[in-house]
């Protein structure tokens, strides 16, 4: 899922997103956290079970990393536990 905010006409992913192209939480944590702290927007919304904070990682640096040989071995990694 790509989420287009309009005041920077940027595309974002957010977690079912990311997990949505074969992202796992493990990845996230480890191949995203640089983006997390510098580029990546958080929301912050009053849901049912008080504050909860959703994480939106911009769909560029998303992709590039996914080019990257570390991304590919990871990816690669778990298809094969997954048999």
């Amino acid at each position: 899922m790509k989420l287009q905010k309009l005041y920077d006409n940027k595309f974002y992913y957010n977690k079912n997103g990311l997990k949505a192209r074969g992202w796992r939480d493990a990845m996230i944590r480890d191949l995203l956290a640089d983006i997390e702290i510098k580029g990546g927007r958080i929301f912050k919304d009053w849901g049912r079970q008080g504050l909860q904070t959703e994480y939106h990682y911009e769909a560029a640096k998303v992709e590039a990393i996914e080019k990257t040989k570390a991304f590919k071995e990871r990816k690669k990694r778990r298809r094969r536990l997954c048999l």
